[in-house]
């Protein structure tokens, strides 16, 4: 019979604790500003980016025209230009500026 060994544990006890149950696990963009717009970041980084999950990202590929292309680098291997990114979010921030119609006032006809 052979004692056993005292089992250390190998994470600090400060250490991130795992995502609970339901959780969406994130990926760390708090550098994204500092890329270049030369370089490419992995699609759960762009959905953490836009906010949403990795299969709305891949739908919006999809259906919307004006969401930044994929580029495939190889196969499990799928960029997206972090200079594509931005100028997506600015055209995004610009429509949700402008009005879509005019205010219409109370007590006045439309013309």
């Amino acid at each position: 019979m052979q004692a056993k060994l005292p089992q250390s544990n190998p994470l600090p006890s400060a250490s991130v604790p795992p995502p609970s149950p339901g959780s969406v696990r994130r990926v760390d963009i708090s550098h994204f500003d500092k890329l270049p717009d030369a370089a490419m970041i992995s699609v759960k980084a762009l959905a953490t980016v836009v906010a949403k999950g990795v299969s709305t990202v891949w739908r919006n590929c999809q259906e919307d025209p004006d969401f930044p292309r994929p580029i495939r680098l190889g196969p499990g291997c799928t960029r997206f230009k972090v200079g594509d990114i931005r100028a997506y979010l600015a055209a995004k921030a610009t429509a949700s500026q402008t009005p879509k119609r005019a205010r219409r006032i109370k007590g006045q006809v439309a013309a």
